[in-house]
């Protein structure tokens, strides 16, 4: 195999990939990173795939790219999505691939994926019914990959999921769509809606931080505040997708800073009440 065997193939995205499934680390040719670099900046490749095609064929060589394509990622809100956002996390994902622990999120573990996909693909009570099985929704219904809903904090899904959703949806791509989203926060646990959530947001173009059963648990006492589900504009109120990023630090995916201050503020109050 030649580099010129890549000829015209990134014109056409998955012509591309299949191209380059047939190198390795050992017999990639040279400048054949700088073309998936330059195609993905171009427009013709999209940046998840392309991102582990570079951590796969280049490795540690890669990292510099990666870095640069997350660089943007804490200052884009996610109510404006772009390109720019699936290519930061994309980037973030090939960090996190490559062990870095600059990349904000970590891989789910291969025990988690396999559970939320349980979930997601359920025939009777799964995502897969309506968002279909790459994501990118049944006519009707918006697409999860690409999606600011299922980035950034993670309790912004979690509700959605426990508590349904109704309302107005704007979408990437100027997409509209009146959402009717079943709950099913009597139907699955805790753990079973943060594998699923876990599970998307590691999924297609996805990348964001694994969900913890206790950012479920929160949601789900986190009553919608006008009806038993939510609406999108209750939603968005409490978690706005305009003060949030990629890697937002206002959120903990683990729920256990807010617990850890929350305990501090309470020692302190209780401490301050017996000096009295």
């Amino acid at each position: 195999l030649r580099a010129g065997d890549l000829d015209g193939a990134f014109d056409q995205p998955r012509v591309a990939i299949a191209a380059l499934e047939r190198f390795d680390a050992t017999t990639v040719p040279d400048g054949v990173g700088t073309r998936i670099v330059a195609a993905v900046e171009a427009g013709s490749l999209e940046p998840m795939p392309a991102a582990l095609q570079l951590v796969r064929l280049c490795g540690e060589a890669c990292a510099d790219t990666l870095r640069d394509w997350t660089a943007s990622a804490e200052s884009l809100p996610l109510d404006r999505w772009s390109r720019a956002h699936d290519r930061a996390a994309a980037g973030l994902r090939g960090l996190a691939e490559l062990g870095r622990d600059e990349g904000a999120a970590k891989l789910a573990t291969a025990e988690a994926r396999a559970r939320g996909h349980a979930v997601y693909f359920d025939p009777a009570t799964g995502c897969v019914r309506c968002h279909g099985d790459d994501g990118r929704g049944l006519p009707g219904f918006p697409s999860l990959d690409g999606s600011p809903w299922v980035h950034g904090d993670p309790a912004r899904a979690a509700a959605v999921v426990v508590h349904g959703l109704l309302g107005e949806l704007d979408m990437p791509g100027g997409e509209h769509f009146h959402a009717a989203m079943e709950p099913l926060g009597g139907i699955l646990s805790d753990a079973e809606i943060a594998d699923v959530l876990t599970f998307v947001r590691q999924s297609w173009g996805n990348f964001a931080a694994p969900v913890d059963p206790a950012v479920v648990e929160r949601a789900r006492a986190d009553l919608p505040t006008s009806s038993t589900m939510w609406t999108t504009a209750a939603l968005l109120d409490r978690y706005p997708l305009d003060r949030d990023t990629l890697v937002s630090a206002d959120h903990d995916e683990s729920g256990v800073f807010p617990w850890l201050l929350g305990a501090v503020v309470l020692i302190v109050v209780v401490a301050a009440a017996r000096k009295r």
